[in-house]
């Protein structure tokens, strides 16, 4: 008998009730004492299958027509929905060990005075929940209840804890993946995991300081999706340190104003062994029109992420020898911010959305002589322009550029044919890492 009252409150989640009584609650001790808002123009729209695959979340999409304000709450604060005896928990917040649930409304249910919501992890740490069909079922009361609901395979049911309307998982404070130096202050936000069946390897990219100017783009690899990861000098990225490599920063080629706020990634391949990095970027010096940026992405020799220097123009790709190498080019040094700012959580203060001085990584003008000599500008580690000199050597076969300063050898710069955006032309470009775990990128211009 109760396993029929079980599956009758399941049937009953997948159907609206027409003139339903509606009742938003802000939080589980509102839900619990069952006194929330009345409303009565909600719309409980069951997402489709391809929906949830393809942008993850839950089951429902709860919203109100012409009402933007009431849609926000709805997304991001509401707690829970009930429509009759229908009951919907927002996933937005809801965690159980590693595990997220991503957006909008999950089925729920009361029994033993507990409340039970239904939902499918998302992102990488969900790939193991997937079960196969000739699984062992979940059993007893709730198993049964589960099965028979068709919401099974990478779902089960979380019960909440009633005080702190979390899930229950008594003495689990998450998993701690990666942090940075000043951490109560400092801004680390926006990861993105790729793998790469080639080097077997996780990548994980992460943001660094304030969205609207300094905004930097880090990254870290393990073996696992959980970590550890580590950075360039073998360093735990969940230990308190700022952690390299550093692939994108605030930049100013010549002829051109300049970009901020350049991180916030998405990292995809083409499936034919391509690598692509999209994130925003600021156009400077108000840096309030925020657009997308995509570059394509390589790895060292050693296996790390670099980006282009230049966004993707979909320039073919082509040889160069060491005579089509020989000219003049610009060189940037991507570094981290050299200014201190006052920030409140993380961001800049009202009214100081430009760059400083120190907050920029300035183009020096190099020279690649044809006798294998080379001297210039070149910024040092303290953001000076200093004069540099020395010899430069072009590995043909694997197209590495090597640099050999004298008191500094920069190796294993990628080359590449690009478009320089900055004089509207068709170039060659370059991209690596130096020695510090900073990005060098250059481009010929003559």
């Amino acid at each position: 008998m109760k396993k029929s009252w079980l599956l009758g409150v399941l049937m009953l989640l997948a159907v609206l009730p027409v003139g339903a009584q509606q009742v938003m609650y802000s939080n589980l001790k509102e839900l619990v004492e069952n006194r929330g808002d009345t409303v009565t123009t909600l719309k409980i729209e069951k997402r489709t299958k391809n929906q949830i695959y393809l942008m993850g979340g839950a089951d429902y999409r709860i919203t109100v027509d012409d009402n933007p304000g009431l849609c926000r709450y709805l997304k991001s604060r509401c707690y829970a929905v009930r429509v009759d005896t229908s009951l919907y928990v927002n996933c937005r917040k809801m965690r159980y060990k590693r595990y997220r649930f991503g957006q909008w409304y999950a089925p729920a249910m009361w029994l033993g005075g507990k409340v039970y919501f239904c939902a499918q992890p998302v992102g990488q740490a969900a790939t193991s929940t997937m079960t196969p069909d000739d699984a062992t079922r979940l059993g007893g009361e709730v198993g049964d209840a589960i099965n028979a609901s068709g919401l099974v395979h990478a779902r089960v049911y979380y019960e909440l804890n009633p005080e702190t309307g979390l899930t229950v998982n008594e003495g689990d404070l998450g998993h701690l993946t990666a942090r940075r130096a000043h951490y109560w202050k400092d801004n680390l936000e926006a990861p993105e995991i790729i793998y790469h069946p080639g080097l077997k390897q996780y990548y994980l990219f992460t943001s660094y300081d304030p969205l609207m100017t300094t905004y930097n783009l880090r990254v870290s690899r393990s073996e696992a999706a959980e970590g550890p990861f580590t950075d360039y000098f073998g360093k735990a990225v969940k230990d308190t340190t700022n952690n390299f490599p550093i692939l994108t920063a605030p930049y100013r080629f010549e002829n051109h104003p300049g970009w901020a706020g350049t991180a916030h990634c998405g990292v995809f391949s083409d499936g034919e062994g391509n690598y692509y990095l999209a994130h925003q970027g600021r156009l400077s010096p108000q840096n309030q029109l925020m657009v997308l940026h995509l570059r394509q992405l390589f790895f060292t020799p050693e296996g790390w992420p670099v980006v282009s220097p230049e966004r993707y123009a979909g320039t073919p790709s082509r040889r160069f020898t060491e005579a089509d190498l020989a000219g003049e080019w610009e060189i940037i040094r991507v570094q981290e911010p050299r200014y201190e700012r006052q920030l409140e959580a993380g961001q800049i203060l009202w009214g100081e959305g430009e760059l400083k001085e120190e907050e920029w990584n300035l183009s020096s003008r190099f020279h690649l002589l044809k006798d294998g000599t080379c001297n210039g500008e070149m910024v040092d580690v303290e953001g000076k322009f200093v004069l540099a000199s020395g010899k430069w050597s072009f590995l043909t076969e694997n197209h590495l550029l090597m640099l050999d300063l004298g008191t500094e050898k920069i190796e294993n710069l990628i080359i590449f044919a690009g478009h320089d955006w900055e004089n509207e032309t068709e170039t060659i470009l370059f991209t690596g890492l130096d020695s510090r775990g900073r990005s060098v990128w250059g481009k010929r211009i003559e």
